[in-house]
This record gives C-alpha cells, structure tokens and sequence, in this order.
C-alpha cells in the first residue's frame, strides 16, 4: 500500500497588530486619577474674644431670685359667749329616754278543757318501720337440664329472611292504543315562520315615476326651475245602470324634483 501523499503546509504567521487582551473589567474597573481626600477638621484656633467671660446659665437665667411679700396674718374674730345655758344633752339620750313600762299580759286561754284521751306517742318512723311478720322463705327453682329441640335448625337469617325475591311487576305503557291516521301533508309552520316573513319594502315613489308600477301621471307641465307636476290615481268602480264605468279622480298636483 502506497502512503497517502501529504500536503505542504505553509508556515504560521502571527498577526502584525499586538493583541488586545483589554477585557470589560479592566475597561470598567482601571485606576483612576483621584485627588487625596480632604479632611473636614476644624482648624485648631481657639475662639477669641474682648468681652469678659459670661457666667450666666439656663437654670441662673430661669431661677432667679423673686422678691416676696410677707403674708397676710388671719386675725379671728373675738369669742363673745352665748347666751343661755348649754344643754349637755347627746342624740342618744334625747332619742332612749327612759319610757313607762307596763306589765305583760298573758295570753292563755280564758278556759282548758281537761283531755281524758290517751297520749298518743305513735311517730312516723314508728308507723313505717314497724316489725312486719316474716314467713317461710321461697326456695329457688332449679333450671331443668338442656334438651335438644326435635326440629332441624333452620339456618335462615333476618337477610334471608326479610330480603326475598320478588314479582317484579312490568311498568304499563300508557301509549295509546288506536292513533288517529293523518293523509294531509306535515304542517311545519311555526308562530316564528308565520311572524317573522321577508316583508317587501315599497321604493321610493320618485324612483318608479313613469313606470306601469307608479300611482302618480305626470301632468306635462313644470315649473322655471325644471320641476314636473304629477298627481295620484285613483281607480273607482261605479255602477251606472249594471255597466261598469273605469275613470280618474284628479286631485292637486304633487311636485317631484
């Protein structure tokens, strides 16, 4: 097997421009050319001033010294003694002073009869819970011993019992027997066909003059500026001995432009 032949493969050439290795952050974020920060301190001179320095306060200024004025002495009016002798008296001894008594009467019975019955002791308690006479007590009857039933068990629960087949009745049709025959044909008219039919709209009357559908005859005759004179026809029927006489009632003159 021949090998396959190679091709010759020109040399690399770098690029002439030199490479811009700029990025977004090193375009965004390069030094910058910033002054050196001023310093807010205030300078260090002490305030200066001529005036003598004020002692003066909030609370000297506010809490001063008031002058005050001697009060006024109360002077009492001189004790003049009441005439009369004082009644040394208290509420309670006005109020139970001593009252006359009088002796207490008696409220007995002007008569007593003497009671020649009997004292009868008998209580409640000795009427209820009295010695009752206690017979023979009665013995308990002894259950006689199992005895199997002679019918065989019937296996039938309250389901079984209770839920049993029924007749199951079929529902009667109430469609009627005999249908009255209809020969005609189907009428499929409803209140919305009869009601709501397409209506014909009678045109205008000036856009049929001169036609056999018009009601109005032109009386060849117009005025200066060019309109024509038309008057209605009316067709009317009248008996003039049994012939039937077809004439034209002619009214005032109608004018269509």
């Amino acid at each position: 097997m021949e090998l396959r032949p190679q091709k010759d493969r020109e040399p690399h050439k770098g690029p002439a421009a030199p490479l811009d290795d700029m990025t977004t952050h090193k375009m965004d974020y390069g030094p910058k050319q910033a002054g050196r920060a001023l310093s807010f301190k205030p300078e260090g001179m002490a305030f200066r001033s001529a005036e003598p320095l004020s002692d003066n306060t909030t609370n000297r200024n506010d809490y001063i010294k008031w002058p005050l004025a001697k009060p006024a002495a109360y002077k009492p009016d001189d004790w003049v003694k009441p005439s009369g002798d004082m009644d040394l008296r208290t509420t309670t001894q006005i109020e139970f002073d001593k009252k006359p008594m009088a002796k207490t009467r008696a409220m007995k019975p002007a008569e007593r009869r003497p009671v020649t019955a009997n004292f009868d002791d008998t209580t409640t308690n000795r009427e209820d819970f009295r010695k009752w006479p206690l017979g023979d007590r009665t013995k308990p009857a002894m259950r006689p011993d199992y005895v199997a039933p002679d019918a065989p068990f019937e296996g039938i629960s309250t389901v079984k019992a209770h839920y049993t087949p029924k007749p199951l009745n079929i529902p009667r049709s109430f469609k009627p027997d005999q249908t009255q025959a209809v020969t005609g044909p189907f009428d499929g008219n409803t209140m919305y066909r009869l009601d709501y039919v397409p209506k014909e709209a009678e045109p205008c009357p000036a856009a049929i003059l001169d036609t056999s559908k018009s009601k109005y005859a032109n009386t060849n005759m117009q005025d200066d500026a060019g309109h024509k004179f038309y008057q209605p026809m009316f067709e009317t029927i009248t008996s003039l001995g049994g012939n039937n006489a077809v004439h034209t009632n002619k009214i005032s003159s109608v004018t269509f432009a």
